[in-house]
């Protein structure tokens, strides 16, 4: 690939990505090679520090590889490549979309235990909460070794959130060899009886699944489903639970109410401790936290075991920021599994489109420091790992663990 000069290299960019209309993006092989040389150069000029992990002429070589693997690969195979390629970057705010896709009729859940299947099509009883064994006979632990090449982040909470996902993505297990016809499949599952099950299956389309509901919301404080901020006082246990599931401003209700209020509650209820979820924070505005923080420091919750913070494998970007905003002027104490998102990480994510495909990358503009040469994600104070009984039975064992302190 001949690398040109970094103002020549601007120009080109916002010309190559302002060139073709959108009714001509089609995701073949030859339009991905058309937009490689595009994607490489966008990847260089903008991303904040892409070569931390990777020389640049690694990098470059992998994206002419691709280039020349168009005459032998398919188009998934392809695909995959280029997300592997995207993961040597390890920014984990990049990635690169596989356009669409189809999935499989399993949703899947990483328990202490295993791997296993927490939602399934209506009628498949037997499916349900069984361990996951192998896919094409390919067995669940060579899955899992393929799947982490294309994670830019190899965090376990990483793999256990993002990683999981693309399990179910026809394009990702065609590209990785794990199948082959994407039309027969066979999932081999250990049942909760612990019988082996085989069960031929085919991919559907996103949304057409017909999903038992298993009426989690109704079991779990977490899931109640409000706003992306909320609160509610337990009088049985007497404390005050403030979930803060994003930190985006809620368009129906401003954070500087929710603060408002947050405080008021606790002036009236007198709790004896207050519980911060950040288990489903997987990012935003990370300022947008800070007038609740100073609230609580200035409040007579700042004290030793009056605050805990619950975190998680969906605990990302700003939502992970948000730990350090409050550990920092509190004697906070955080309780859960790792988070998805590394301490010191990549942030402040732009997007593009590569106009011949219309395929979504994504890259960081900024890097984000919370500890000093730390690595890795962040290790709660107290591990509560999430098991398959705890799931079976409705059980929220790191917020039962706070509420027995």
């Amino acid at each position: 690939m001949k690398r040109i000069s970094l103002p020549m290299l601007l120009l080109s960019c916002a010309l190559f990505f302002a060139s073709a209309p959108a009714k001509a993006q089609s995701l073949t092989k030859r339009n991905l090679a058309k937009d490689l040389d595009g994607y490489c150069d966008q990847m260089i000029v903008y991303d904040r520090d892409p070569f931390k992990k990777i020389r640049k002429e690694d990098f470059i070589k992998e994206i002419d590889q691709i280039k020349k693997d168009t005459a032998t690969k398919n188009i998934d195979e392809l695909l995959v490549e280029l997300m592997k390629a995207n993961a040597d970057l390890m920014d984990e705010h990049s990635e690169i979309s596989t356009g669409d896709y189809k999935v499989l009729p399993y949703r899947f859940y990483w328990f202490k235990e295993g791997i296993y299947v927490n939602q399934t099509e209506v009628g498949n009883d037997k499916a349900l909460y069984s361990k996951l064994i192998a896919i094409n006979n390919v067995p669940v632990e060579e899955i899992v070794k393929r799947l982490s090449t294309l994670l830019p982040d190899k965090n376990d909470g990483y793999m256990k959130e993002y990683g999981l996902e693309m399990i179910r993505r026809d394009r990702v297990l065609h590209g990785l060899g794990i199948v082959l016809n994407t039309d027969k499949i066979e999932m081999t599952l250990l049942s909760s009886s612990n019988d082996t099950l085989h069960q031929r299956t085919s991919f559907l389309k996103r949304g057409t699944p017909n999903w038992d509901k298993l009426g989690r919301g109704k079991k779990y404080l977490r899931y109640k489903g409000r706003t992306n901020y909320w609160f509610e006082y337990e009088a049985k246990d007497n404390y005050l639970y403030v979930y803060y599931g994003s930190c985006e401003p809620d368009q129906t209700y401003s954070f500087e109410k929710f603060v408002a209020e947050v405080s008021a509650e606790a002036e009236a209820k007198n709790p004896s401790k207050i519980v911060i979820d950040l288990r489903d924070n997987a990012g935003g505005e990370r300022p947008l936290i800070k007038p609740f923080t100073m609230w609580l420091y200035k409040s007579r919750f700042n004290k030793p075991k009056c605050i805990y913070v619950l975190i998680g494998r969906t605990t990302f970007s700003a939502g992970m920021n948000n730990i350090y905003d409050l550990k920092r002027v509190l004697p906070a104490i955080t309780v859960g599994e790792s988070t998805g998102g590394s301490i010191n990480h990549m942030g402040q994510p732009e997007d593009f489109t590569l106009p011949n495909t219309g395929l979504q990358a994504r890259y960081s503009t900024n890097f984000i420091v919370n500890i000093e040469d730390a690595t890795g994600p962040t290790l709660p104070d107290v591990e509560i790992p999430e098991t398959l009984y705890d799931y079976k039975n409705f059980i929220d064992a790191a917020l039962n663990y706070v509420i027995k302190q």
